[in-house]
């Protein structure tokens, strides 16, 4: 999907992603049937969560590994919405979504003890990232922001 590596509002989150690497580098594309949630650098139920319940929100299928990180990328719009990170996962959120879950009580900074880093966001991805919660409202919010994409 070279669209995605084209958005500047992915810029931050494909540097992180990639490891520092140039963002038009960075490898996007669909699972395969054969793809391992295992091994995806992330915990197997964080990427169910990704893949299943928050996908199932979205108008079109948009599970895509990037840089072999499982994520939800519009591929419409080619805009990275979701990502997955360990234990974690971060949503980008407009509007009243964003609003509704900083409200709610999502962080757009944690604190990752086993390796003794913190990811800021905000700082690192760009403007309208938080973390998740497995807050139902959070496949509706990310809706939303798709919709408002692709305008």
């Amino acid at each position: 999907m070279p669209i995605a590596t084209l958005r500047p509002e992915n810029v931050g989150v494909l540097r992180y992603l990639g490891h520092g690497t140039n963002p038009a580098s960075v490898s996007i594309h669909p699972p395969t049937p054969e793809t391992d949630t295992w091994r995806l650098g992330a915990h197997p139920d964080v990427v169910e969560h990704l893949w299943t319940r928050l996908n199932a929100a979205l108008p079109v299928d948009a599970r895509f590994l990037v840089a072999d990180t499982a994520a939800l990328v519009d591929p419409r719009s080619g805009l990275i919405l979701a990502v997955t990170l360990g234990t974690q996962y971060a949503l980008r959120l407009g509007g009243a979504g964003l609003a509704a879950a900083l409200a709610a009580g999502h962080e757009t900074s944690h604190e990752f003890r086993t390796v003794d880093r913190t990811l800021d966001l905000a700082a690192t991805f760009g403007e309208g990232w938080v973390f998740g919660r497995r807050d139902p409202r959070e496949g509706e919010w990310l809706a939303e922001t798709a919709a408002a994409t692709n305008l």
